[in-house]
């Protein structure tokens, strides 16, 4: 009787297995246009679409009301005298602030002048 012996062969674990080189992931010069596209198109696209619909001023005057009343400055008269007498019952200060920023005075006012009288007081 014969026997067939088989030798045994002997196993190599992954641990000591030669470790396998790692590979660089590299972009092609294609690659780099499409990355760059898809970065660049949509930031174009939001600002053109910023520039044309936002950033526009509401004209509304939302201080003052909708609706003015204009007088026009006597002889003598001050902003403090036409707060006191335009609007008893407000703050006289908060209503010569209102009249100065309402007609953008930067001085005194003078006879004959127009003036917007601001609402809401």
């Amino acid at each position: 009787m014969t026997t067939n012996i088989t030798p045994i062969r002997h196993m190599v674990t992954n641990a000591m297995a030669p470790a396998a080189p790692q590979t660089r992931l590299r972009l092609t010069a294609r690659g780099r246009r499409l990355l760059i596209a898809l970065v660049v198109i949509p930031t174009v696209l939001a600002l053109l679409w910023a520039m044309f619909t936002g950033g526009g001023a509401n004209a509304t005057n939302t201080t003052f009301g909708n609706t003015l009343t204009y007088i026009t400055v006597d002889t003598n008269d001050d902003l403090w005298q036409i707060a006191q007498r335009e609007a008893p019952q407000a703050d006289t200060r908060d209503y010569v602030e209102a009249l100065i920023s309402l007609n953008h005075l930067q001085g005194e006012i003078q006879p004959g002048q127009r003036l917007a009288l601001p609402t809401g007081f």
